[in-house]
């Protein structure tokens, strides 16, 4: 019977993702949109801004842990829809103590991240292949066309690339 419990709040955790939808500023004023999930076990967060002022809009990628060091060998294993596995090696100059910081508006890494995370079912985030937290994918794809799905960054960077 333990088990059965056990196996049901586990199972309840991935199902009921939580995401907080936001606003925040950055260092140059612009507005972003923010999308955020935790995992209470491991104090971390991950959190997806959305900057929509400008031509074309842009994002970024924050997730904070506060075993993350500078210079620690991280990547994120994003499981997709069918399980299977997409690897994300995280530059060693995106990592800083406690955090990292994936933006890059001349190639679109951090666009090409969100689009991964949101065909996404879950995203495990390694430090030299030990686990360092989970975060659940569910419900983001839904909150993100709900919220910035009429902008030109959604349509023209990630939209005109997804499957539906």
């Amino acid at each position: 019977m333990k088990k059965i419990i056990f196996l049901f709040l586990m199972f309840s955790a991935m199902l009921f993702a939580k995401w907080e939808v936001g606003t925040s500023y950055t260092e140059d004023g612009k507005t972003a949109s923010t999308f955020t999930t935790s995992e209470a076990k491991t104090e971390s967060s991950l959190i997806i801004s959305v900057v929509l002022e400008g031509s074309d809009g842009y994002s970024f990628i924050n997730i904070k842990n506060k075993d993350i060091k500078k210079g620690d060998n991280l990547k994120l294993d994003i499981r997709d829809r069918a399980g299977n596995p997409v690897i994300y090696n995280i530059f060693r100059g995106d990592i800083k103590d406690g955090e990292v910081l994936i933006i890059d508006r001349q190639t679109d890494r951090s666009d090409r991240l969100v689009k991964m995370l949101l065909s996404g079912q879950s995203a495990k985030l390694y430090n030299s292949n030990e686990l360092s937290a989970t975060f659940n994918l569910n419900k983001l794809k839904k909150f993100m066309r709900k919220n910035v799905g009429f902008s030109d960054w959604y349509k023209y960077k990630l939209r005109n690339r997804e499957k539906k």
